[in-house]
Formats: structure tokens, sequence, C-alpha cells
């Protein structure tokens, strides 16, 4: 089946690019809200979920790009070519508060799935930074 692109956007609580951006491309802070650990291993960070005692997910993604301080593209090692992981911060014109952007790829029958994993994970991001 093929993937295809998906685009979510969560408003955050800062008006501030580089406050947000810190949540978004740092692996101490990513680990606080999206993943149970991450490591950097040169320009590949780790995700790990799930404990030590327990059954882990662990996925590899390469930094592709970034633009600081407003996006982060990621590719899943185990992910087609064009398939990609994007975090971008955009400012509203009118209110001046930041938004994340994200970009992910998902089967057709998993759209769903993924749009509550990124809800939860935006619920916990929110919840470690006030964002």
């Amino acid at each position: 089946m093929q993937s295809r692109q998906i685009t979510l956007e969560y408003p955050l609580a800062t008006r501030q690019a580089q406050i947000a951006w810190k949540w978004i491309s740092t692996t101490h802070n990513l680990e606080r809200w999206m993943a149970d650990n991450v490591a950097e291993d040169h320009h590949t960070w780790v995700f790990t979920w799930g404990q030590p005692w327990t059954q882990q997910d662990i996925r590899r993604a390469e930094i592709i790009d970034t633009r600081k301080p407003y996006t982060i593209r990621l590719h899943w090692e185990d992910s087609a070519d064009e398939e990609y992981l994007e975090m971008r911060l955009e400012k509203s014109d009118i209110t001046g508060q930041m938004t994340l952007v994200v970009i992910d790829w998902a089967e057709e029958d998993e759209i769903d799935s993924l749009e509550l994993l990124w809800e939860e994970n935006i619920r916990r991001l929110h919840h470690a930074s006030g964002l």
C-alpha cells in the first residue's frame, strides 16, 4: 500500500520561534514529549519508545534538513526515500502566535491512528513545555 503525505497544524502558546525551536530540535527536549529516549549519533537520532524492561520500538532518523529556528526534517531509515517527518514553525501575521506544522506520511488505513498519535504528542508537548 502506498503512503501519502499528511499535514497537521497545532497552535503553540508562544510568539517566539527560538523557544519552540528548542522543543523540536534537541534530543533532550524531544524525549520529554515525543519518545521515551532520543539519542544522537552524528547526524542520526535514535528514538526509543518503551522501557528497557519491556518490548521497545527503536527507530533511527537521519537529519536531512535544518533551517534554524523554523524547520527540521528527518528521514526514518525504514521509510521510502521520498517520505520524511518535518516539524516546521510558522508565525501568524495576524496574532503573532507560533504554529507547529507537522508533515508526516501514512498509509490510507493508518491516517487516523497517526493523527491520534500526533494529538497525544502535542498534548505531552503542551504539558512538558507550557507551549
